[in-house]
């Protein structure tokens, strides 16, 4: 049963790329369309927020924006590398690896090149670990957004409700 769950786990893994090009799509999609909205709420805090509690809505702004920015370049850096990823993918079927004994180059020269350029299909590894490791990394850095602010959002009404109930 162990073994079935690990080739299972495994198989998923090995396909969740084209879930990880949906999720992003879509977020990048939210994220673009999200951006008007924050901006239609920093004028609707710059013009009804009183200033005792500008400094609350001006860290929530810049907080907001500030992961707004990161998670748009997050993904779209995710898209870029995944669409070379699958392009490589692509090439290599029509193509194959590099035969560099086809080249007639003298053994040197073969040993420097195979150190220099390397197996076409490690590079296609590498494209798929950095493609994931920067998607999950998106997610990371957006759970922990959200949990950040839900934190500092319970401090400050932990913070005003013993001031209302101390004064």
């Amino acid at each position: 049963k162990e073994n079935f769950f690990s080739e299972w786990l495994e198989q998923l893994q090995q396909e969740s790329w084209q879930l990880e090009l949906l999720i992003s799509g879509l977020a990048l999609f939210g994220i673009w369309e999200s951006g008007g909205l924050i901006e239609r709420l920093q004028y609707y805090c710059d013009v009804n927020v009183d200033s005792e509690y500008r400094i609350y809505t001006n860290v929530l702004l810049l907080v907001l924006n500030a992961g707004w920015a990161i998670f748009l370049t997050n993904l779209l850096i995710h898209i870029i590398i995944r669409g070379l990823w699958i392009g490589a993918i692509g090439l290599r079927y029509v193509s194959g690896d590099i035969d560099f004994d086809t080249f007639n180059y003298s053994e040197v020269f073969i040993k420097y090149y195979k150190k220099r350029i390397g197996s076409f299909d490690n590079y296609i590894e590498r494209l798929e670990k950095l493609s994931s490791v920067l998607f999950s990394f998106t997610f990371l850095l957006f759970f922990m957004f959200i949990s950040f602010a839900a934190a500092n959002l319970a401090f400050v009404i932990t913070v005003n409700i013993f001031e209302a109930l101390t004064s």
